[in-house]
């Protein structure tokens, strides 16, 4: 099994700005440039503009927190309209009650309930697992999808390193180059066709 996350988000320690939308560089870089919970880079939907701001605990049911870096997760719109403003108590620091609620993905905790297998695809280990998988919407495969087309570019520029050294991995690095602008194409027409 693998993480969802190829790194895993960390906070830093940040200037306290006055409002919530004011730490989006500083949680494009403490994530990667990536979604927080299915770790897809920012780029495919736009860049940082494209991106969102999640609260983890609900500004909706706690306005204290609207502010509170902490609980500020850089998101994906799927991955931000799918947790919505869903929570299982009326605390804010109760994030999980039985079966149902929500880890946050900074945390070690996030990658015992949920992984990727051999091919990409966000599963479950737990039964919170399953809560969070459904209600996040980890079985799009727009996950996947993403998940491979970096997973290719990583082997890529790994490739690219040796290929001076033999003319049959220069052959297969650009066998490998041909496969990643076909697959590549199909992800921006899947997108595309998504958006219109």
């Amino acid at each position: 099994m693998i993480t969802i996350h190829r790194r895993k988000p960390q906070y830093s320690e940040v200037t306290e700005k006055n409002n919530y939308g004011q730490y989006k560089d500083d949680l494009s870089s403490d994530f990667y440039r990536s979604c927080g919970y299915c770790d897809s880079p920012d780029f495919v939907w736009g860049g940082k503009s494209g991106f969102q701001i999640d609260h983890f605990a609900p500004k909706s049911k706690f306005p204290e927190l609207a502010n509170d870096y902490k609980n500020l997760v850089y998101s994906c719109p799927i991955c931000n309209r799918g947790k919505s403003n869903y929570w299982p108590s009326k605390e804010s620091s109760v994030s999980v009650k039985g079966n149902k609620g929500f880890v946050h993905p900074c945390t070690d905790e996030y990658e015992e309930h949920l992984g990727r297998d051999s091919n990409g695809e966000i599963i479950s280990k737990t039964e919170l697992g399953k809560y969070i998988h459904q209600t996040m919407k980890f079985g799009l495969s727009r996950h996947q999808i993403i998940w491979l087309r970096e997973e290719l570019n990583l082997l890529i520029i790994e490739v690219k390193a040796y290929i001076d050294k033999s003319s049959k991995l220069k052959e297969r690095y650009i066998e490998l180059l041909e496969g990643y602008k076909a697959y590549d194409e199909i992800l921006r027409q899947i997108i595309d066709d998504r958006s219109s």
